[in-house]
């Protein structure tokens, strides 16, 4: 590949983390109650506690200081989901047994009748889908379907289900390998030597980065529930209740989030991967899940709120185990054994064979496209506003793609938000209330969220 060095990892590279929360020349901490840290307006990557500090900090800091790229990840993450997809979506399409078997039910999630069913007494309701012989030929895969297109959009949801912390994990230690580091951005005909590149996001630097894990709220007709009906086998499809994004911090402490994992819930939030196909990756579908979760989400009291409970971080950013990585020339079985340490922690659980094989193999694409469009710069040509939509089905009326109806619908969230917090209302009633108005006639939802024609 173009601009690689060739000389060994560990005497080139050096990964670097953010020190934003120390001034650059004195070393002062930044508190409450102590003086707050300004950054420097050039590279937005030193902090200083006044401006004699900055001053007497400029010799050496000008050196690097005109040299940094920033990648603002909100025009970035698509290129991110792509490259998720493109390994998730296959490996789903060889692998998962609801894509081998015939589904022999009918689907109707958009039916105030529709059936649910429990596993186990007291358990989750979910929407069943029942699964007979092996198929050959997508065209008999489900022959209730109500039209193409819902079986499309069950098909999608199933092949981007499950297999989370081994998605999400070596998408973190490929940022941490290839931008952040201090020979991130290797010398090219398109680049000058010393120059490197770090994150921005929602328009400030990036500090932390890494998964967090918790409860994404999701009714019962969007959870699966798959039954293999010649021998009476059921099991739940993707847990809400053990469910995995990636978080962004930015100085100020403001965190943002990366969801590659609501499709399945059907929360058909896609993005538009055209602009990406250029890195010799898997085929996979032209959109593909990316849920960016910015500022209109994640305000005190905000629609995120009732959407999704954080409760377990983990760094990858400044975990010493993703620089060992980082640092290897190969991944050998020091690099696998850290892989599955960092799985195990954020999972909670042992790993399973399949997911560490499945997380060793991505890590390298991932490693390998990233690393491909640093030396190019082709981050440069992303489109600041990705295309976002929402995928519906025929009688899911009109796609949110109006920018009134999209504010609306935060307002409308943030509202009930305000209330869950309060106490009077529940977030199964506004579960409730969220699904019966997306399945509502696009010029009554319209009405009810107050947005004129």
């Amino acid at each position: 590949m173009n601009g690689l060095r060739t000389q060994p990892a560990q005497a080139r590279r050096q990964v670097y983390v953010p020190k934003l929360d120390i001034c650059s020349n004195c070393m002062l901490q930044s508190s409450k109650d102590g003086p707050q840290l300004r950054l420097c307006t050039g590279c937005q990557q030193a902090a200083y506690c006044s401006e004699e500090c900055h001053r007497a900090d400029w010799r050496k800091h000008k050196v690097q200081c005109k040299q940094t790229d920033r990648i603002i990840f909100d025009s970035f993450y698509p290129f991110l989901a792509y490259i998720a997809a493109s390994f998730r979506e296959p490996y789903n399409c060889a692998m998962h047994p609801a894509l081998h078997l015939k589904v022999s039910n009918k689907i109707d999630i958009n039916s105030q009748a529709h059936p649910l069913v429990h596993l186990e007494e007291n358990g989750p309701s979910a929407t069943p889908v029942f699964l007979s012989q092996d198929i050959r030929g997508t065209e008999s895969w489900w022959p209730l379907a109500p039209s193409v297109r819902s079986m499309e959009k069950l098909w999608k949801r199933i092949a981007n289900e499950g297999m989370l912390v081994a998605t999400l994990l070596p998408i973190c230690i490929a940022l941490v390998s290839e931008i952040y580091t201090t020979s991130a951005i290797q010398p090219s005909q398109n680049t000058t030597p010393n120059r490197c590149a770090r994150l921005n996001c929602c328009e400030k630097p990036v500090t932390d980065f890494g998964i967090v894990q918790g409860r994404a709220f999701v009714t019962g007709v969007d959870r699966l529930l798959y039954h293999l009906t010649d021998i009476n086998y059921p099991w739940h499809g993707q847990d809400p209740d053990d469910h995995y994004r990636i978080y962004i911090r930015t100085s100020g402490n403001a965190e943002w989030y990366l969801d590659l994992g609501m499709y399945t819930f059907n929360m058909a939030c896609v993005v538009d991967t055209a602009p990406y196909r250029k890195y010799n990756l898997a085929e996979c579908s032209r959109t593909v899940p990316g849920y960016f979760v910015d500022k209109k989400w994640t305000k005190p009291c905000g629609a995120h709120s009732l959407l999704f409970e954080p409760k377990r971080y983990m760094s990858v950013l400044r975990d010493p185990r993703a620089h060992r990585i980082s640092l290897s020339n190969d991944f050998g079985r020091e690099s696998v054994a850290d892989i599955v340490s960092m799985m195990e922690e954020i999972a909670g659980r042992r790993c399973r064979m399949h997911e560490i094989a499945y997380a060793s193999e991505f890590l390298s694409l991932a490693i390998k496209a990233l690393r491909q469009n640093m030396c190019t710069r082709d981050w440069v040509n992303f489109s600041p506003s990705p295309k976002v939509d929402f995928e519906t089905d025929e009688d899911e009326e009109g796609v949110m793609d109006a920018t009134p109806e999209k504010e609306a619908l935060v307002r409308f969230t943030n509202r009930w938000a305000k209330k869950v917090k309060k106490g009077k209302e529940t977030r199964e009633h506004f579960s409730e209330v969220a699904h019966n108005l997306a399945n509502l006639p696009q010029d009554v939802r319209l009405k009810k969220l107050g947005v004129q024609n």
